[in-house]
């Protein structure tokens, strides 16, 4: 007697992760995009936080304040840059929150997908994507977050800003 084997041949496994692959490719950037979004969201709420706090020091002091310490408000730990730093580069993926004395705050990232965050001491929120030495985007992701989320403004020192309204 014969017995029927039944197993898939070499073409069908091929087909399937052909397929697997080709849903894979489509599928990662789309996530990678809704993570970083994910991240800016948290970075908006932390640079809104900062900004109530130091208008409320402004409004009690007379001036800005020096460090982010003075103020009363929780940035998550670890995560307070020297002034207008880069970024920590032991954990690219987060942003790092810097303050200036004249009342502005940045979030930023050394992760070249991650667009730069910014809240100026004149109320206006910011989403920049910085350009390499040629003018190019380094990151066509951050550009077209930035687009996503506000309106073109400016292009300065290397940099397209987009205002958040």
């Amino acid at each position: 007697m014969k017995k029927n084997k039944q197993a898939f041949t070499l073409i069908e496994l091929l087909v399937v992760v052909l397929i697997i692959g080709i849903l894979a490719a489509v599928a990662l950037p789309q996530y990678k995009k809704a993570v970083i979004k994910s991240r800016m969201t948290e970075a908006l709420a932390v640079l809104a936080s900062l900004r109530k706090a130091s208008n409320a020091y402004y409004l009690a002091n007379g001036e800005y304040p020096t460090d982010v310490s003075e103020l009363d408000v929780e940035i998550p730990a670890g995560r307070v840059s020297a002034q207008w730093a880069k970024g920590n580069t032991d954990d690219p993926r987060n942003y790092y929150y810097s303050f200036a004395s004249s009342g502005s705050c940045a979030a930023n990232a050394a992760d070249e997908d991650m667009p730069l965050l910014s809240y100026s001491n004149t109320g206006a929120f910011s989403c920049m994507a910085p350009k390499n030495r040629w003018g190019i985007n380094k990151s066509n992701l951050a550009e077209d977050i930035c687009k996503n989320i506000g309106t073109y403004s400016r292009t300065f020192d290397q940099v397209d800003y987009y205002q958040i309204n």
